[in-house]
């Protein structure tokens, strides 16, 4: 998850080539995607959109990582 808020995409890589649970979710219910998308972090999100994170799994509150790009106004991450 540091990796995703960190914009870092060849650590998410490399997490991603080592198998790591791209939709694994924090104690407070946040994934890789949803702090990628958080902090405005394109090019993390495509990594983890391309290795196949999903979009759509809810925080607690309810809210996905796609609403969250759009609540953000992060157009970029939301339509990609």
């Amino acid at each position: 998850m540091m990796a995703a808020i960190n914009g870092a995409v060849h650590a998410i890589a490399l997490l991603i080539e080592q198998g790591a649970d791209m939709d694994r979710q924090s104690a407070a219910g946040w994934t890789a995607l949803m702090y990628a998308v958080e902090k405005g972090e394109l090019a993390s999100a495509k990594a983890l959109i391309a290795s196949g994170a999903n979009v759509n799994l809810p925080l607690r509150q309810g809210q996905s990582s796609l609403v969250q790009a759009c609540f953000r106004q992060h157009r970029e991450v939301a339509l990609e």
